[in-house]
């Protein structure tokens, strides 16, 4: 936000940040289309459509109320749940990049990507709603073939944005350190795999008190006090900073290992040059 500023009073609003599951994605403008069909859904659901300032309608809603239109979008089982309707917009002054990458805070990042996040979705319906057709099958035949690789990823027939973030991070601040993962620890599990949000029950609850849990919990502690996940991580190997050879940190149940960060190459790099089409 803010171009990256910081600060406030002249002191660091935040010391570092840890991006969970996932990275920013290039959105469009607070007032395109979709943003605006957004806002007409919640004025027509609450009953507001016909007032002189749908604005001030909605601000007189009992707080209830407004929680009650506000959740009345579908919900994360529906197909179309990938097409979030609050998404952070560019503005202009809080946001200002509405086609690039925004600039990033001057602090420590620590990000994780999922291996099992679901790619083959309703682009052209719910998500990249500007690229063209022949941008959307380009980008999707950079993937594997569902059939061989499988979906969950990397689970062959069995259930048949991070790195351009990253990337440009590191070229705007050059000197901030960042630390980037994968998390693989629920592997094999029969057609989510490490599905978005199970790190909450892995890392922050721990109800399985395996290697993963273990690990986390050390490198995130030591990311916490000493901006650096290897400070406090006693025995366990050491997490390399994603500059040194973009390398990541694996997370398996019961176990963890380096990986080169140099997998779905093709798919980066469509990404990286059509990064103007692929708002959401």
């Amino acid at each position: 936000m803010y171009d990256g500023a910081n600060t406030y009073n002249d002191s660091p609003l935040f010391r570092s940040g840890i991006m969970n599951s996932g990275s920013i994605v290039p959105a469009d403008p607070v007032d395109c289309p979709d943003g605006q069909a957004v806002y007409d859904y919640v004025v027509e659901v609450a009953g507001c459509s016909d007032a002189s300032d749908t604005l001030k309608c909605l601000r007189a809603l009992y707080c209830t109320d407004f929680l009650n239109v506000a959740n009345s979008f579908p919900s994360i089982l529906s197909h179309n749940s990938v097409s979030l309707p609050y998404l952070p917009r560019p503005d202009g002054k809080v946001l200002t990049h509405p086609s690039t990458w925004c600039p990033v805070a001057n602090m420590p990042l620590c990000q994780q990507h999922l291996d099992a996040r679901i790619v083959r979705r309703l682009l052209a319906e719910y998500l990249l709603l500007y690229a063209t057709r022949e941008q959307l099958e380009e980008l999707v035949a950079t993937y594997p073939d569902i059939t061989t690789d499988g979906s969950p990823f990397r689970t062959g027939k069995m259930n048949n944005c991070r790195r351009a973030f990253l990337t440009l991070a590191q070229q705007t601040k050059p000197d901030v350190p960042s630390w980037s993962y994968l998390s693989s620890y629920d592997y094999g599990n029969p057609i989510l795999g490490t599905f978005h949000g199970s790190g909450i029950f892995q890392v922050f609850y721990g109800i399985l008190p395996n290697y993963a849990s273990q690990s986390f919990h050390s490198y995130y502690l030591s990311f916490i006090y000493d901006q650096d996940p290897n400070s406090r991580a006693k025995d366990f190997m050491n997490w390399p900073q994603w500059s040194d050879n973009q390398t990541l940190m694996q997370f398996f149940s019961d176990y963890g290992a380096l990986l080169s960060d140099n997998f779905r190459s093709d798919t980066f790099n469509f990404v990286m040059t059509n990064t103007a089409a692929l708002h959401i």
